[in-house]
C-alpha cells in the first residue's frame, strides 16, 4: 500500500543526489592576485599585442563560469519550484458532496480528479479519510471506517478525469462539522518522484433521528423520593449500533434505584443497537435535597461511551427541570451545623429544629414531630430544650402549643428554632455481618390542629428528613514487651550500657461497623534503636527507611467487624537498644508516637489514631516489674 512518506524518498534518490553534488562542483575559482614590483603601466609597456589579448581572456574566465553557475542555480530553482513547490499542478482533486446530512444517514461521496499535464500520471492511488466512528458498507452490512480507504487507480492520461464513489455514514451532534478528505498519489511519467493533491470538504450534521425526553415532576418537596422517566424513541431508516445512555444529576440528588439497572456506576445504560421506529425507556428513582423554591436540572445524552478510554461522544441531549417547592409550612433539621454530619460514636450529637410560615395568614396551634431512629443513640442522654417532650413508645419529640408557647401563633414570615441533643454509643453494637454502614435517622413534620378558613381542604402538613452516616470505631492500640512476646528477645533486663537488649513491639487494630482503606500504620525510630527486621506474622509488609528512620506496616484494606467478631489485626517486630551512660537511671525511649491512618469507605473520611511513644517501661508486660524498666550499668 502506497503512503505519502512515497514522496519523500522519491524526492531524494541516489541518483538525484549525485546529480545535485555534480551540480554544485561547478562552482566559481577566483585567480589570486599576483605582487607588482612597479607602476601597472610600466609593465603594459612590456606585454605584445598577443598577450594584451590573452590577459583580457584570462579576466573575463571567471565572469563566464560564475555565469554558467548561476544558470544552473536558477535552473534547480525553477525544477524545485515548479515539481516541488507546487506540487499537485499535474492533478486536480475535488469532493462535490453534500454540505449537510442527517447523523446515521447513508451518505454518497463523490471524488472527482483529472490529470492537468502534459503527461501520463502512472502509480495511482486515492486515499479517503472519513471522521472517526464513521461506518462503511462491506457485505451488506456496516463495519467501522478504517482510518484511510486506499484505492488503486489506472493510470491517468493527459486531461483524463475520473470519478470515484465512497458510501458510508456520518455520526454527530447536531450542528457538528465533519471532514472528509481525499488524498490522489502519483508520479509523472517522465520523473521518478511521487506527489499529491488534496481535497476537504465539511459536512455539517443537520440533525439527529434519535429523540430523547424526559419525563420529570414539576415540584417535589425536599427529601422526597421522586421518579423520573427518560424515553428515546429512533426516527432513522436504519439502524443505530453501540449506543449509551448518560444522565446527569443536580447537586442535591440522591440515585436510589432504576430500571433497568445501570451499565456504569448510576449514571450510564447501555442500549447496545437501536432499530428503526425502536423506542426505549428508563425510570429513575432517586431523593432530592435544597432549597425551598430552588430549581434543580437535569441533563440526558444519548451517544457513544468508549470504555477504554472512557471517553463520552453525545448525539442529541436533552434537559429537565424540577422545583424544589414552596411548603406553607417548613421544616428544616440541622445537625451540628449541616445536612450531612458525620456522627461520631461517644460523641454528643445536636439537631436544630427550624420552622417558618410562609404564608400570608396566622397558623396557630403548630405541633412539631421530630422521629429519632438508630441503635447507636442512647435515649438516656436525650437533652430537650423548649418544652418539648420525648414518647418512648413512638420515640418521638413533641413539641406543641401547650408547652411551647411559640408555636402557638404563628404570625405571617415568622420563623424560630427547637432543638435537642443526644449522646451516641462508644461502641456500636455489632453482632452479625449486617451490622456495618450504621446511620442515624432523623425525621421532623410540623402539622396545623387548627387551619385556617383559606387553607380548608389544605394540606399544611411538612416533612423533612435526613440521614447521618456515622464513622467506624477504631482501636489502635501498641505495647512494648520482653517476655511476653511472640518473638522471643535477646539481652538482658533491665537493659545495661553497652550490652544489646531486643525488644518487641506489638501493634493491634480493632474494627467496628465501616469497612477501611488505604490503611498504614507509621512508625519513628529514634537515632539510637536499630530496626532488627524481624517480624510476625512474616506475611505482614513491614518496611524500614533508614533515610526517614520510619518503619512502615502497609495494611491496604480493613473489613468492618475485625478485632470485633473476628480476631484482632495484629503485628509485631523488634526492635534493639544498647544504652549509653547518660540512659543510666532512666526508661529509654523505643519509639515516637506512632500513628494510624485510613480512608473510611463509608464516611469518605480520613481517619488518624495515635499511641503515645513507647518505652522500655513495659508496663503491658506482666512477667516483667519496674526493677527490669530502667538502664543499669
Amino acid at each position: 500500500m502506497a503512503k505519502l512518506e512515497d514522496l519523500e524518498r522519491a524526492l531524494y534518490e541516489k541518483s538525484q543526489e549525485a546529480e545535485l553534488k555534480s551540480r554544485m562542483k561547478s562552482r566559481v575559482v577566483f585567480p589570486k592576485f599576483r605582487h607588482r614590483s612597479g607602476p601597472y603601466w610600466q609593465e603594459e609597456k612590456r606585454r605584445t599585442p598577443a598577450e594584451k589579448k590573452s590577459s583580457s581572456v584570462r579576466r573575463l574566465f571567471p565572469f563566464l563560469i560564475g555565469g554558467l553557475g548561476l544558470f544552473f542555480i536558477i535552473g534547480a530553482a525553477a525544477f524545485v519550484f515548479f515539481y516541488i513547490g507546487s506540487k499537485g499542478q499535474e492533478a486536480q482533486i475535488v469532493i462535490p458532496a453534500r454540505d449537510s446530512v442527517s447523523a446515521g444517514e447513508i451518505i454518497t461521496v463523490p471524488v472527482s480528479f483529472t490529470n492537468t499535464s502534459r503527461g501520463r500520471l502512472t502509480q495511482v492511488e486515492l486515499a479517503f479519510l472519513l471522521p472517526s466512528g464513521s461506518l462503511v458498507s462491506q457485505n451488506d452490512g456496516w463495519r467501522l471506517a478504517p482510518q484511510r480507504i486506499i484505492q488503486k487507480i489506472e493510470d491517468l492520461e493527459p486531461g483524463a478525469e475520473k470519478t470515484v464513489e465512497f458510501t458510508g455514514r456520518l455520526f454527530g451532534r447536531e450542528g457538528e462539522e465533519k471532514k472528509v478528505e481525499a488524498i490522489l498519489l502519483y508520479q509523472p511519467e517522465t520523473l521518478r518522484a511521487r506527489f499529491s493533491a488534496r481535497a476537504v470538504k465539511i459536512i455539517t450534521i443537520q440533525g439527529v433521528p434519535v429523540a430523547l425526553s424526559w419525563g420529570l415532576p414539576q415540584t417535589v418537596s425536599r427529601g422526597q423520593e421522586m421518579e423520573m422517566t427518560l424515553d428515546y424513541t429512533s426516527h432513522a431508516s436504519l439502524p443505530f449500533d453501540h449506543l449509551s445512555v448518560r444522565v446527569e444529576y443536580p447537586p442535591g440528588f440522591t440515585f436510589v434505584s432504576s430500571d433497568p439497572v445501570p451499565s456504569v456506576g448510576d449514571m450510564l445504560w447501555e442500549v447496545g443497537t437501536l432499530d428503526p421506529a425502536r423506542d426505549g425507556r428508563i425510570v429513575v428513582r432517586g431523593k432530592i435535597t435544597g432549597d425551598e423554591g430552588e430549581l434543580k436540572s437535569f441533563r440526558a445524552g444519548i451517544g457513544v461511551f468508549d470504555p477504554g478510554t472512557k471517553e463520552w461522544t453525545p448525539y442529541t441531549e436533552a434537559a429537565g427541570d424540577v422545583r424544589i417547592a414552596v411548603r406553607p409550612l417548613l421544616v428544616e433539621i440541622l445537625a451540628e451545623g449541616a445536612r450531612d454530619a458525620i456522627v461520631k460514636p461517644g460523641d454528643e450529637l445536636r439537631v436544630v429544629v427550624r420552622y417558618k410560615n410562609n404564608t400570608e395568614t396566622i397558623i396557630r396551634n403548630v405541633f412539631v414531630k421530630v422521629l429519632l431512629e438508630g441503635d447507636i443513640v442512647d435515649f438516656q442522654t436525650l437533652s430537650i430544650q423548649k418544652g418539648g417532650a420525648f414518647d418512648a413508645a413512638t420515640r418521638m419529640i413533641i413539641w406543641n402549643p401547650s408547652t411551647t408557647e411559640d408555636i402557638g401563633s404563628l404570625e405571617p414570615g415568622k420563623e424560630g428554632e427547637l432543638g435537642f441533643s443526644i449522646r451516641t454509643r462508644a461502641r456500636p453494637a455489632v453482632r452479625t455481618a449486617d451490622d456495618k454502614n450504621v446511620t442515624v435517622h432523623i425525621g421532623a413534620r410540623i402539622e396545623a390542629a387548627t387551619p385556617p378558613e383559606e387553607f380548608q381542604g389544605a394540606d399544611l402538613t411538612s416533612q423533612d428528613d435526613v440521614w447521618l452516616k456515622v464513622q467506624s470505631k477504631i482501636i489502635f492500640a501498641g505495647r512494648a514487651v520482653f517476655r511476653s512476646s511472640p518473638i522471643p528477645g535477646e539481652g538482658t533486663l533491665p537493659p545495661q550500657v553497652g550490652k544489646k537488649t531486643v525488644y518487641s513491639v506489638i501493634l493491634e487494630v480493632r474494627n467496628f461497623t465501616n469497612d477501611l482503606g488505604d490503611a498504614e500504620i507509621i512508625i519513628p525510630i529514634p537515632p539510637n534503636v536499630k530496626w532488627v527486621n524481624s517480624f510476625s506474622p512474616p506475611e505482614a509488609r513491614m518496611f524500614f527507611d533508614a533515610a526517614t528512620g520510619r518503619a512502615r506496616w502497609s495494611i491496604g484494606e480493613i473489613k468492618a467487624g475485625v478485632g470485633v467478631r473476628t480476631p484482632a489485626l495484629a503485628a509485631a517486630f523488634q526492635l534493639a537498644l544498647t544504652p549509653a551512660e547518660a540512659d543510666v537511671g532512666k526508661a529509654v525511649g523505643l519509639t515516637g508516637a506512632i500513628r494510624f491512618s485510613a480512608t473510611d469507605r463509608f464516611t469518605g473520611e480520613k481517619r488518624e489514631e495515635t499511641i503515645s511513644a513507647l518505652t522500655t517501661e513495659l508496663t503491658q508486660d506482666s512477667l516483667t516489674n519496674f526493677n527490669d524498666w530502667r538502664v543499669v550499668k
